[in-house]
């Protein structure tokens, strides 16, 4: 360290501190770029719990259809095909619903699933006296609960996925708008932040080089003339340092000249 230079010595850490900032504001803009994806993941969750609400949709509609055909006719075969189609299809709304539950996260739609699940276990009950009476061929009082109280039933349980597909768009839009909203900010503030480090790093750069580096050196040279000359015997002792203001670094060549008048 005793062979660098002054101005070396104090530009470094001004330069190291420029560098640490810059880091830093770097570390900050990637940091955000991972939050955001993260909040990209979130709204992710919300359009598959959107598509598995599409697809239990798409199932119970087709479930009423199944219900309806196996109502109207009077081969057996027809009914057990129909009857193992309409396990099928119970099967896989269950399986729906279960993959649904994982994403649920707010009381309301909670509230909204735990309706569902009631009004979906009702029209079962309904489902599965109509499905008694077909195959009891009961024909009249089949079509009668599939065009009455079944279809009543259907349509709450399509009422309540329209609700609760309303909610997770409702969510979902509100989840992209405050992580857009975040980056943005955040991001804003990192660039402001990093603006502010280069302005503050050429100030201190200006303020060591004309405050501190550049006074030094030309004490430096002046004396090192003012002791060229005393070695030569050319009347080094007549000249003096340039001293200006009142720092620590004009005292010092104000001394030096003190010094030099008394010799």
């Amino acid at each position: 360290m005793k062979n660098i230079s002054i101005g070396l010595k104090v530009m470094l850490p001004v330069i190291l501190l420029a560098f640490i900032l810059a880091g830093t504001c770097y570390s900050n803009v990637a940091s955000m770029d991972r939050m955001m994806e993260a909040s990209r993941e979130i709204s992710g969750n919300y359009a598959k719990s959107m598509s598995l609400l599409g697809d239990v949709s798409t199932s119970f509609e087709t479930l009423e259809k199944v219900a309806y055909a196996h109502s109207v006719t009077s081969n057996e075969e027809n009914m057990r095909r129909h009857e193992e189609e309409m396990g099928e299809i119970c099967t896989e709304i269950d399986s729906l619903c279960a993959d649904y539950e994982k994403y649920l996260e707010f009381n309301n739609e909670k509230e909204a699933y735990n309706s569902f699940k009631e009004l979906y276990t009702t029209y079962l009950g309904i489902f599965e006296e109509t499905i008694k009476q077909s195959v009891n061929n009961n024909t009249i009082q089949a079509l009668a609960l599939v065009n009455g109280d079944l279809a009543t039933a259907g349509s709450e349980v399509f009422a309540k996925i329209s609700e609760m597909r309303g909610i997770n768009q409702d969510y979902m839009d509100m989840a992209v708008a405050d992580s857009e909203n975040t980056y943005k900010n955040a991001k804003k503030a990192s660039f402001a932040l990093f603006a502010a480090a280069a302005i503050v790093a050429v100030l201190s750069v200006l303020i060591c080089v004309l405050g501190i580096t550049r006074p030094i050196l030309k004490s430096s040279k002046e004396l090192a003339v003012i002791i060229d000359g005393i070695e030569s015997e050319q009347g080094g002792l007549t000249k003096r340092i340039s001293v200006k203001g009142r720092d620590e670094i004009a005292k010092m060549g104000g001394g030096i000249n003190t010094f030099i008048q008394t010799l």
